[in-house]
């Protein structure tokens, strides 16, 4: 079984990528045919994949972010692969730009740091949006799964996303803010922002404290100054008296014995 599921990984995982790769306008092929697509009702190339296909990719790829998640890490940062399947968002079938939401979806239910990191390095989720404004008010699927992608974010309280997302993208969501998805994503970007200067603010040294502490230093120094003075100067002007060593009477009666004894010899 592993060593089915790293062929995989090796070899084919790659050509899945390069289907969607395929199948989804440039920029350039979006702009230059956009009149084409209006009237026709379809922008693909020849080498395009049904949608069925294209559908049925995200739903495996869907599969391995979940089940193969230290596995799938990897490779979707060292190729980019989030951003390539995102070019789903420029298909006119609402259903693949849903299944690349839903892909974005999966991946935020890991809580890989890193995954997420990459999200906003590479600014990843600007397609998301561009979808989402794209559909305007119309309430449809494509706008129920971006507002429940923004509700999982906020209620996970994945605080860079958020910070990220009303960053770079709230001159265009806030036409949106009746949504109640939208204000409450602002009202947690606004609770992080308060949060982040609370920890700023306990974190930094208050100067005045400090300027208390070394006048009570000070206070405590001078203090200790003054009395030892005083007692310097108390010890110079009463010289301690010395005491005489008492002698024992012992000891008294015994010398007068030796001076006797002494004194018999010499006469």
């Amino acid at each position: 079984r592993d060593s089915i599921t790293d062929i995989f990984y090796e070899k084919h995982l790659g050509e899945l990528i390069d289907v969607i790769i395929l199948s989804c306008p440039s920029d350039e092929a979006d702009q230059s045919t956009s009149n084409l697509a209006r009237n026709a009702g379809k922008v693909e190339s020849q080498n395009s994949a049904k949608p069925e296909i294209l559908s049925s990719i995200c739903e495996l790829l869907c599969f391995c972010v979940l089940h193969h998640p230290y596995r799938i890490k990897c490779n979707f940062i060292l190729n980019n692969v989030i951003e390539k399947v995102l070019l789903l968002t420029r298909r006119r079938e609402k259903y693949l730009v849903v299944a690349a939401v839903r892909f974005v979806r999966t991946i935020l239910t890991s809580h890989d740091e890193h995954l997420i990191n990459h999200i906003v390095k590479n600014n990843l989720l600007k397609p998301v949006i561009g979808a989402f404004v794209a559909n305007g008010n119309r309430y449809n699927v494509l706008n129920s799964a971006i507002l429940e992608l923004f509700e999982y974010i906020r209620k996970e309280n994945m605080k860079l996303l958020v910070k990220y997302i009303v960053d770079s993208f709230w001159n265009q969501l806030v036409k949106f803010e009746n949504l109640a998805s939208i204000h409450s994503l602002k009202i947690k970007y606004e609770q992080c922002l308060e949060n982040c200067g609370t920890k700023m603010d306990v974190n930094a040294p208050d100067p005045r404290k400090r300027i208390d502490e070394r006048a009570l230093e000070k206070e405590e120094e001078d203090y200790f100054n003054e009395d030892s003075d005083e007692d310097d100067t108390t010890s110079a002007s009463h010289p301690r008296k010395v005491q005489p060593q008492p002698v024992s009477s012992n000891g008294l009666e015994a010398n007068r014995s030796s001076l006797r004894y002494f004194h018999g010899l010499i006469q």
